[in-house]
């Protein structure tokens, strides 16, 4: 199961499919979520939504606590692990969530509800472009643009992702 979690993570959490993979009921596998929850193993963030139907209706994300952990048990690419590195330096900061749209449209990271947070190993000024335009579009103004390596180039706008606890308003 923690293999195939690793695997996962900044995914959305189908407990369904991770039950049928394994050969156990959905409601198992949930037991077991909880337990690493519990656990501090692995995170759940849970969808943003200004409807508390729309937020339970939608499912999780899965983030491991540990990225050592991921590395050890599934090979995933250098942008998904820096996504969970980002996830997991926001829970120590606050409440974290993420926003989808029916169309599909994401938003990385919700701070306290107040903070929209995209995550990009190279960030350029079109995504920090887009942020604005799907914060703006969910009531938000503040937004933030992490980036793991500066873009070829004079781009700046972004804060480096090693320095993400000392840019976050508090």
């Amino acid at each position: 199961m923690v293999s195939l979690l690793s695997a996962r993570i900044g995914s959305k959490l189908d407990y369904q499919k991770i039950g049928i993979t394994l050969g156990l009921s959905r409601h198992k596998v949930k037991d077991y979520i909880k337990l690493f929850e519990a656990t501090y193993f692995l995170h759940l963030v849970r969808p943003f939504s200004r409807s508390i139907d729309r937020e339970i209706a939608l499912q999780p994300k899965i983030f491991l606590a540990d990225t050592g952990l991921v590395n050890q048990f599934a090979r995933v690419d250098s942008g998904t692990l820096f996504e969970n590195a980002i996830a997991v330096q926001l829970m120590g900061i606050g409440k974290v969530n993420y926003c989808q749209k029916k169309t599909g449209q994401e938003i990385d990271f919700i701070l306290n509800e107040t903070l929209a947070i995209e995550v990009k190993e190279t960030p350029v000024p079109s995504d920090l472009k887009l942020l604005r335009e799907r914060a703006s579009g969910i009531g938000m103004e503040d937004t933030m643009l992490v980036g793991r390596y500066p873009a070829l180039g004079d781009f700046a706008d972004f804060v480096w992702g090693g320095s993400v606890f000392g840019e976050v308003p508090r």
